[in-house]
């Protein structure tokens, strides 16, 4: 979407009808998330989990799922690119759905902290700042 801001373009053509739901997370929430877990007290992590020889699996996600079609269209928004959104239904969806059960984590306190939106701006402007190729 950027090279066709860039560009002028008038369309993007995404890869599958959009309607696949995935899960997003953040790279410093995850980094937040594994630093939260591994500042826990063994004791206190002994009681969360009721086994104090326990070392459980424990999911980092953001806790909520997004279209594709809906991320493209937040990319847009983010991006300022004005131009239409073209889905390609020849092309694969891959899995309908991706959302992981991050409730035993949120359940110990942790949430993310970075919305969606930001998340693309911040990666936007970190694009943008990179010299041109």
């Amino acid at each position: 979407m950027h090279e066709a801001k860039l560009r002028g373009e008038r369309s993007v053509t995404v890869w599958g009808t959009g309607k696949p739901l995935r899960e997003f997370l953040f790279s410093d929430d995850m980094a937040d998330a594994c630093v939260f877990l591994l500042n826990l007290q063994k004791e206190e992590f002994s009681k969360l989990v009721g086994d104090p020889e326990a070392a459980p699996i424990v999911n980092v996600g953001s806790g909520s799922e997004l279209s594709i079609a809906d991320l493209a269209r937040k990319v847009c928004q983010v991006l300022e690119f004005k131009g239409e959104i073209v889905f390609d239904a020849g092309k694969p969806d891959g899995t309908p759905r991706k959302l992981m059960d991050s409730a035993r984590l949120f359940s110990y306190g942790w949430r993310p902290k970075v919305t969606m939106e930001e998340g693309i701006s911040i990666a936007y402007a970190e694009l943008r700042a990179q010299p041109a190729a």
